[in-house]
């Protein structure tokens, strides 16, 4: 019979205490049998639970402010210190963000950004589209159109003559919006119809042809993406982005749209896009 003395609590074995058997003795075989005696048993004091990581009884020597008691003045100089800029985290301070020196950390950002979000949401990649911000919706280009045709019957001057020809140059390419929205919904059509949510359409989150795009995708219920630039004159986001795939940028987000994207269509190249509408209309 073996017998190992061994403490637990200390990692470490005691004695070792070997007894050899009879090699007549009766009975059966039996293997090593392990004693064991905890450190109380022992005598030695029990093992103290580790600190908890931040409450203490007594305060570290930092953690504390300088008392008044030593220098009347110390609280308003910390506070001064505090309130200073200098003391503010690099995110947390606007005016070094936006310093010419942090141009490269911002552009670094500004494309993580879109790339984090597109990869939380299961997107593999992307249909860009742009297009201009003047072309509307047909209903909407031919109202237009009879308001400056009112006004320039009674106001016939040179201003309304201008904004009479453009309105008119409008309305002759407003059915592009039709198409920019009808290619949207076979985008997301077909997506659909394979089960397949890791393609989604993608646009500057503006109007006109973006718009469309962003439409033709919210009719059929399809999520889509727009990085909404940010300009001194604001733009607001068109009301079809998917309001979690929808980002502010602060920078040109050609970099981004080129980065994630599969194909990209522009708005000269609608009108081979209408052409595509139409052959897969039954």
């Amino acid at each position: 019979m073996v017998r190992i003395l061994s403490e637990t609590d200390e990692l470490s074995c005691s004695s070792f205490d070997l007894q050899e058997s009879h090699q007549n003795e009766p009975g059966p075989i039996r293997g090593p049998q392990i004693e064991t005696q905890t450190a109380g048993d022992r005598g030695y004091p029990p093992t103290p639970s580790p600190p908890h990581p931040s409450q203490r009884q007594l305060p570290l020597p930092w953690q504390p402010p300088k008392s008044p008691e030593d220098d009347p003045e110390a609280a308003g100089r910390l506070e001064a210190i505090l309130a200073s800029p200098s003391y503010r985290l690099p995110v947390e301070d606007p005016v070094f963000l936006e310093n010419d020196d942090t141009r490269g950390p911002r552009l670094e950002i500004g494309y993580l950004k879109p790339e984090m979000l597109l990869r939380q949401h299961g997107i593999r990649g992307t249909i860009v589209v742009f297009g201009s911000t003047r072309i509307c919706e047909p209903a909407a280009a031919q109202r237009n159109l009879r308001a400056l045709r009112g006004t320039a019957v009674v106001q016939p001057d040179a201003d309304a003559s201008l904004r009479l020809g453009a309105a008119e140059r409008i309305a002759a390419k407003a059915h592009f919006y039709d198409v920019a929205r009808q290619f949207s919904r076979l985008v997301s059509r077909a997506n659909h119809d394979q089960q397949d949510r890791g393609i989604v359409i993608m646009t500057g989150s503006g109007p006109g042809i973006m718009e469309a795009a962003n439409r033709g995708a919210f009719d059929l219920g399809a999520p889509s993406a727009g990085l909404n630039i940010s300009l001194p004159n604001e733009q607001y986001p068109n009301p079809y982005v998917s309001p979690e795939l929808c980002l502010r940028c602060i920078t040109l987000p050609s970099g981004s749209f080129i980065s994630c994207c599969e194909p990209r269509l522009s708005s000269p190249s609608l009108a081979d896009l209408e052409r595509l509408t139409s052959c897969s209309k039954p």
